[in-house]
């Protein structure tokens, strides 16, 4: 039986993620340690952008909306800002457009979100979805930016690989069901691409 390739997993923190010329450093160390292994990366949100989604949470389920939304509008400049600045001038037309309806159609969907949590709590599923529009929209700008340099790079969203007791606001992980399943869904994402974010 041959030898499985050897995988990498990288874990980048919202600092290493601080804005577009940080995310290319990101890109440069993967690039750099790319040879004959493939590569898991798994990105936490750009930084600050937590701390941020918590206050307009927070605003939101205290009946403040304008102030919740006040906050969605300064993150979603901010992301397409960075797409901008991740993709450089060599983007086409259709790869810019693509990643900014991406970051354009989670911040659509952040209003609705915030729009229904008046009087949730931080323990609510609703809360939990706000607060993982970080990590998701991180994933897809390193992506964009690994694609952009020709990696082929896939994104997996996190709650396909990991499995948690479904405990809302304070979850702990399912080890069991994870050690499970990720490995089928890892392995089918390398069908597609050398990193996985």
């Amino acid at each position: 039986m041959p030898a499985l390739p050897t995988t990498v997993v990288h874990k980048f923190g919202g600092a290493a993620l601080a804005d577009a010329s940080a995310i290319a450093s990101v890109g440069d160390l993967l690039i750099a340690e790319m040879g004959d292994v493939r590569q898991v990366v798994v990105a936490s949100a750009l930084q600050g952008v937590t701390n941020q989604l918590i206050e307009a949470r927070d605003f939101a389920a205290a009946g403040e909306l304008p102030q919740a939304r006040a906050i969605a509008a300064q993150l979603r400049e901010r992301h397409r800002h960075v797409a901008s600045g991740v993709l450089g001038e060599g983007a086409t037309a259709e790869v810019r457009g693509t990643l900014l309806t991406t970051i354009d159609a989670a911040f659509d969907e952040l209003h609705v979100q915030l729009a229904a949590m008046r009087g949730a709590d931080a323990s609510s599923a609703a809360s939990d979805a706000v607060l993982a529009l970080g990590e998701r929209l991180a994933a897809q700008l390193l992506t964009a930016m690994l694609r952009q340099r020709s990696v082929a790079a896939i994104v997996v969203d996190g709650a396909a690989v990991i499995h948690t007791d479904g405990r809302h606001g304070n979850a702990a992980p399912d080890l069991a069901r994870t050690d499970a399943e990720a490995p089928r869904v890892i392995e089918s994402a390398f069908d597609h691409a050398r990193v996985i974010v």
